[in-house]
């Protein structure tokens, strides 16, 4: 029963891919190989920030909050595309070293562990824990093409989901 209730949400997701053009577009430009193209440019700059941190012998500590940025407008400048890391894993790789990739994995390890518990124990019916599941994992996964960190309200909304997840 449990699998079964994955279903409708991939339905869903391929439904939006097969039926919105705009959709559909974003999702084939992800598989787009010319060097033009979002995937290629930000495979670029996470390989030069992960070849200048480890030149910088910061592999474990990092460069410190909030510096991606700069670091990568010091060594690439702006000409070959965005030096924003799109990327939670990747800034704070750059920024907090080993020790962040960790910290973040751990993070993301506790909400879901927390979600999971807040499922099992709960009443059936309580489709509301579905939802925060949904909504926390569409958050994760959007946080390999996005920082999403940076942005205050997604992490009030984290928040809130394990709260009441927790309390409910």
């Amino acid at each position: 029963h449990y699998r079964r209730l994955w279903l409708v949400p991939l339905a869903l997701f391929a439904s939006l891919i097969v039926l919105v053009p705009s959709i559909q577009n974003r999702v084939l430009e992800i598989f787009d190989t010319q060097p033009s193209s979002s995937t290629s440019w930000r495979q670029g700059l996470w390989s030069d920030m992960y070849t200048k941190v480890r030149f910088d012998n910061r592999e474990f500590l990092g460069n410190g909050f909030a510096t991606f940025t700069q670091y990568a407008q010091d060594f690439r400048g702006n000409d070959l595309g965005s030096i924003d890391p799109h990327n939670d894993f990747v800034r704070f790789g750059v920024e907090l070293g080993l020790l962040g990739l960790v910290l973040l994995s751990v993070v993301w390890l506790w909400i879901f562990r927390t979600l999971r518990l807040a499922y099992r124990t709960s009443t059936p019916g309580h489709d509301y824990i579905r939802l925060f599941w949904y909504t926390t994992l569409g958050i994760f996964l959007a946080s390999f093409s996005d920082n999403l960190f940076r942005d205050t309200v997604l992490q009030w909304y984290l928040v809130s989901f394990i709260v009441m997840a927790e309390v409910i």
